[in-house]
């Protein structure tokens, strides 16, 4: 799917040689990096791309991303985080 790009995000991660998430771009305040990168992985991984060393990012539209960071870990949002 081709995104317009005023309506585009792109999403960086970078990993730790073990594979932790070291940096990742609008992580919401009360998830961790690995948890914002879960649900990443679960709602819109399919949109994820790899790139080389230990680089990779998603693109989402601005909708996607505003609605996966209005998601809090206790589900206040009523929905759930990872599935």
């Amino acid at each position: 799917m081709s995104l317009p790009a005023s309506n585009s995000v792109i999403i960086h991660a970078r990993f730790w040689p073990d594979a932790r998430v070291w940096e990742i771009a609008e992580c919401p305040d009360g998830l961790t990096k690995d948890e914002w990168f879960k649900l990443l992985c679960a709602r819109v991984g399919d949109r994820y791309q790899t790139r080389a060393g230990g680089r990779g990012f998603f693109r989402i539209s601005r909708g996607e991303l505003d609605e996966l960071k209005s998601l809090t870990p206790h589900g206040s949002s009523g929905a759930r985080l990872f599935g």
